[in-house]
């Protein structure tokens, strides 16, 4: 119950300006990248734009926040998830991480 604050359907009206905001930043950063040879791993660009996104929305974090502690947190939760979603056998394959217990 303490949680459902954090909640509210209202917030749905904010992340529209929320997500402008971020794509915005990211323009930016592209923009910064046109023209000088220097490669964007775009997937993580829209990973950390989901990010920023969320945690303004819910936890009113800044964007430098979220890119602080979300990329520590969520990422390689969210990295094992895809792996185990698309090798599902995976797990059953013996490997080092079997013994590191």
């Amino acid at each position: 119950l303490l949680v459902s604050a954090a909640f509210r359907v209202e917030i749905l009206d904010d992340i529209p300006e929320i997500a402008m905001k971020a794509v915005s930043r990211l323009e930016e950063k592209l923009e910064k990248c046109r023209g000088s040879g220097t490669s964007v791993e775009m997937s993580e660009e829209f990973r950390h734009l989901t990010l920023q996104v969320i945690g303004e929305a819910i936890l009113s974090l800044p964007p430098e926040e979220c890119d602080r502690v979300f990329p520590k947190l969520y990422l390689p939760v969210m990295e094992e998830s895809n792996i185990r979603v698309l090798a599902p056998w995976r797990e059953y394959i013996p490997n080092s991480t079997w013994f590191e217990y």
